[in-house]
């Protein structure tokens, strides 16, 4: 047992100095930090790329740098570390520090969210077997657990973080938005309803027209 603890902790090395080294370097490649001085108008714009060229050390390879960053990372074993600088020229554990209580509440949230949605969803496909409810919660977690975990993030952030920010300041939805909306929403009820394919139809098409009209109202008046 203690030998396979030992052996999960060195794969675990092993990705954590891969992941590492594969995304520093494709930061380095991918980004410009003289950017905005090479096209900036100040008269002493080439000692100020000299200079940031120094502090960075961008003379040297990416690859190397990451050796020397990761020297100044192992310095928490000894009680200095150095994770480097932000774009703010502010320490980077100290703004990893600030963002740690933040994460801890996410996660919380997202935990607790995630097993009371797991358990009723479960509860009800399990009452209700082989119905339309239950292939359509099928369908959708192998939908979710098929798509990668950071690319849904990015899209969340952006859809339910950002534009819906927006949103709530204009409150204007396009008609393809209400269309999908209405249509996501009336496929939802259509797959709990149980009974004939007409009453399913007719629950479909009801709250399809009543969640457009609602929509269009929202946009229509801005709240």
């Amino acid at each position: 047992m203690f030998a396979y603890i030992l052996r999960r902790l060195g794969a675990l090395v092993v990705i954590l100095f891969g992941s590492s080294f594969l995304l520093y370097n494709l930061s380095a490649i991918s980004t410009d930090p003289l950017g905005d001085l090479r096209t900036s108008t100040a008269e002493n714009k080439e000692y100020l790329i000299l200079a940031l060229t120094r502090e960075l050390r961008l003379d040297l390879p990416p690859p190397l740098r990451y050796f020397i960053w990761l020297r100044g990372v192992l310095g928490i074993f000894t009680g200095n570390p150095d994770f480097g600088l932000t774009r703010e020229q502010e320490p980077v554990i100290e703004a990893i520090a600030g963002a740690i209580p933040t994460t801890i509440r996410l996660v919380a949230v997202a935990t607790i969210v995630a097993i009371v949605l797991g358990i009723a969803l479960g509860i009800t496909s399990a009452l209700r077997q082989y119905s339309r409810f239950d292939y359509g919660m099928t369908f959708f977690a192998f939908l979710l657990f098929s798509l990668p975990i950071f690319w849904v993030a990015v899209l969340l952030k952006q859809y339910l973080a950002i534009d819906f920010n927006d949103f709530l300041v204009t409150a204007k939805i396009s008609p393809p938005w209400i269309i999908f909306l209405s249509a996501l929403v009336g496929l939802f009820w259509a797959t709990i309803i149980s009974g004939t394919r007409r009453r399913v139809l007719m629950v479909f098409s009801g709250v399809f027209i009543a969640n457009s009209i609602f929509l269009s109202f929202i946009s229509a008046t801005q709240w």
